[in-house]
């Protein structure tokens, strides 16, 4: 039987010694992966909320210190870091995803709209929905339009698996 105060303790190191017990033998390369990972679990996560901090020096043995409140906020702190680069990565990730979506679209059928009634060999609009000619302003615009799309739809096709 186990003492109230270590109980924690105990519980932390009879899960460690069963997982190490679970490993699969069968795979002699990847044991000293699983087991060192196990090792840093208890080491960094279990230990370091029960309060004990264990820290590494090269060619010696650990030293066992109590977890401070400087180091609680440092690891709040990297915590809180790589929340962030994790958020910044998937919205990256999400804007191309867009950007590819967008790409889906032919600068050929880009302004085969209602908005428009004729368009010239490039698929650029020449007169809108009324008829009247497109103002030498807004063409520009929809030329630069236009080759905006083309690139993103050449990077979308690049991006297609044959």
């Amino acid at each position: 039987m186990v003492p109230g105060a270590a109980r924690p303790y105990a519980d932390v190191l009879t899960t460690f010694r069963n997982s190490v017990a679970a490993v699969n033998l069968d795979d002699p390369q990847s044991i000293t992966k699983k087991v060192l990972a196990l090792c840093d679990r208890v080491r960094d996560v279990d230990l370091f909320d029960l309060g004990i901090y264990l820290e590494d020096r090269e060619g010696r043995p650990a030293l066992v210190r109590p977890v401070t409140r400087d180091l609680i906020e440092a690891r709040q702190h990297q915590a809180e870091q790589n929340l962030e680069k994790k958020r910044t990565k998937e919205h990256q990730r999400q804007k191309e995803l867009e950007k590819l979506e967008k790409g889906k679209m032919s600068p050929l059928e880009m302004f085969r709209t209602n908005e428009f009634s004729e368009w010239d060999d490039d698929g650029l609009p020449t007169k809108d929905s009324s008829g009247n000619d497109i103002t030498k302003r807004r063409s520009k615009k929809l030329r630069k339009d236009l080759d905006r799309q083309k690139k993103i739809h050449e990077m979308w096709l690049a991006s297609k698996p044959e």
